[in-house]
């Protein structure tokens, strides 16, 4: 149990999760989305992450217009400013969290959950947090071992 927590604190310290999505990605994404949104990731980019929380909770009201991003986007912002309740109540319902950005949801699940001194739950999510990212490396490794054989290799 002391291991598992370690390895929760660990996703803690290294805040792997905590980036957005690629760069490659993010002018059409930013194209496409509603102002309040990328008035709150330009928000969150400049250090004012309860503006951005402020900017996306009437956003996240419509249901409508929930989209995964967008309540990681708000998770994030909360988790800025230490907000893991916040934190907790966007995320613990998500069927998406282990789908979206290797994981990133749970590994904030477990952040809200040890600030909160809720280690059990902690663990779990650090738990599966790591597992969806090992995967991931995983199929990544198996892509690239892909390539080699077929000559391929960029490196």
């Amino acid at each position: 149990m002391l291991i598992l927590l370690a390895l929760a604190a660990s996703l803690v310290a290294c805040g792997e999760a905590a980036p957005g999505p690629p760069a490659t990605d993010a002018s059409a994404q930013l194209a496409d989305e509603p102002t309040a949104v990328r008035d709150a990731r330009a928000a969150l980019a400049s250090g004012r992450p309860w503006r951005a929380t402020l900017l996306l909770t009437p956003y996240l009201a419509d249901t409508t217009r929930r989209e995964p991003e967008v309540v990681l986007l708000a998770a994030r912002a909360a988790a800025q400013w230490g907000g893991w309740s916040e934190v907790e109540r966007l995320l613990r319902n998500e069927r998406w969290l282990d789908s979206l950005e290797r994981g990133a949801g749970r590994e904030l699940l477990a952040r809200a959950a040890l600030d909160m001194r809720r280690d059990t739950v902690a663990v779990d999510h650090a738990r599966r947090a790591v597992a969806v990212r090992r995967v991931d490396e995983v199929e990544v490794g198996v892509g690239r071992l892909g390539d080699v054989r077929v000559g391929r290799d960029d490196r």
